[in-house]
């Protein structure tokens, strides 16, 4: 329900990011929502599972209030862990994957952190700064144990590990105008900046993204961009939940297996960027875009110049091509037509 303010803004219904997830598991439990490369979930699994998560982040020490990095590719592991740490009370802090040395330090440090989830590979990055990171304790790492996370004197457990914790409660549910999350910028200005995101915030882009793109349940959503920043986390995962859509969510962009994906997934709108969009507009025809023509509702995307939407349009069946809209994390969507 929307309200009016004495100014005369029509301001939405406020909303948290787990209401949005527990009430689409309400909803339709059985419904896919994820779907990571062919690695499919339910709503009521991500539910489940999520709660399972947050229950052994507790158990490993996590409160109210608490920040918890993570460092996770493009996995269900990285969707859980949003909705987990909110769940347990914290502000999730998904940092850019190929942060190092003292970028890297300076954003754990920053986000003042006593646990980070992630990749070994990462994981071993992070345990080579140990010595600059004095309030990080435990890393819970997924894969193989790394030599530098081996030989460090923190904490290291296992990511798995978490999901077997013994059930304890939850705490109350957070507030719209508590955060959600931290997004650090990339840096250009000075040294990067943690960009406060609160529950209400998110769940704003998210209705942003759905009304201005027009999905609805019937909709699969494509994107192989990060799961740390809002682009695919905002707008792919969390308003897929608010209209019971699907998200389909590709480790890394390829171009030669882009029409394979889209045909595999049967999506119907692709979430792209920069240069994604010229190189498929580009590329040589293959059995897989033919036989997808069409199928395509909308693709979304920035640079999208007219010539290159037309092209879209001729050559994929494309109904609309761009995005028409401006906004950046800290200023979610400014204009839109």
């Amino acid at each position: 329900m929307s309200r009016s303010s004495p100014a005369g803004w029509n301001c939405s219904e406020s909303d948290t990011v787990i209401g949005i997830l527990s009430r689409a598991a309400l909803r339709h439990p059985e419904r896919e929502y994820l779907d990571f490369a062919g690695e499919k979930f339910t709503y009521g699994e991500v539910d489940r599972l999520s709660s399972s998560l947050a229950c052994g982040l507790i158990a490993l020490g996590v409160k109210p209030g608490d920040t918890v990095v993570s460092m996770l590719d493009n996995n269900v592991d990285a969707v859980l862990s949003w909705y987990a740490i909110n769940k347990a009370g914290g502000i999730s802090v998904p940092l850019n994957t190929a942060l190092k040395g003292e970028f890297l330090r300076h954003q754990i440090s920053d986000a003042g952190t006593a646990i980070v989830l992630a990749e070994a590979d990462y994981a071993d990055r992070i345990a080579g700064l140990a010595d600059a990171l004095p309030e990080l304790r435990t890393i819970a790492y997924r894969g193989e144990l790394g030599s530098a996370l081996a030989g460090s004197s923190m904490a290291a457990v296992r990511f798995d590990s978490l999901r077997n914790e013994p059930a304890v409660p939850l705490p109350a549910p957070p507030s719209p105008r508590d955060l959600t999350m931290l997004i650090y910028t990339s840096g250009t200005t000075g040294p990067s900046k943690g960009c406060m995101i609160s529950h209400n915030y998110a769940c704003s882009l998210a209705r942003q993204a759905a009304d201005c793109s027009g999905h609805s349940e019937k909709d699969c959503i494509w994107t192989a961009l990060p799961l740390f920043h809002m682009n695919a986390t905002a707008t792919t995962v969390l308003s897929s939940a608010l209209v019971g859509a699907r998200a389909a969510i590709y480790p890394r962009f390829s171009l030669s297996r882009f029409w394979r994906e889209i045909e595999r997934t049967g999506a119907t709108f692709a979430s792209l960027l920069g240069s994604m969009i010229a190189l498929i507009a580009q590329a040589e025809d293959t059995a897989e875009s033919k036989r997808c023509y069409g199928q395509l509702r909308a693709v979304g995307g920035q640079p999208f110049p007219p010539s290159m939407q037309e092209a879209w349009k001729k050559r994929f069946g494309v109904q609309h091509a761009g995005t028409p809209g401006y906004g950046l994390t800290e200023a979610s969507l400014m204009t839109s037509l």
